[in-house]
């Protein structure tokens, strides 16, 4: 069985998620975490999809944003980005990521691109793994 899972910090954020997945009958498929990326540990997934997650860190115009409920800065959008960058190199062989407008780094070398789709000005492409630094077990 495929489970689904997404992570959100914002506590409003995280029930409206719930409440959609209940609404649309997929809430037995979809587990949302009330969480920041710097505590969840990557390791046990294999499949990513990264929409511009941390671009709202770098958003200048608050109109743009979401809410002011978490601290924004160029420094916290870079943190996040190291953090993701770490795990798609350690992620095991055969790992998938789906990005949509990117997020934020760089894909690792070890990615190869599958596919991608262009939507206006936004790429949305999707990466295998090749390769793994992970030790096996």
């Amino acid at each position: 069985d495929v489970v689904f899972v997404g992570v959100e910090q914002r506590p409003l954020l995280v029930d409206e998620a719930r409440r959609v997945a209940a609404l649309l009958g997929v809430a037995d498929r979809v587990e949302i975490r009330r969480s920041t990326i710097e505590v969840i540990d990557p390791s046990g997934f294999d499949a990513f999809y990264l929409y511009n997650p941390f671009g709202e860190h770098l958003d200048v115009d608050d109109d743009d944003v979401i809410d002011a409920t978490i601290d924004r800065s160029p420094e916290h959008f870079a943190r996040d980005v190291r953090i993701v960058e770490e795990w798609l190199v350690r992620a095991r062989h055969g790992t998938r990521v789906v990005t949509l407008h990117g997020f934020g780094g760089i894909m690792p070398q070890s990615y190869r691109l599958v596919g991608e789709q262009q939507f206006g000005g936004d790429a949305l492409d999707a990466w295998e793994q090749r390769t793994s630094s992970r030790p096996p077990g």
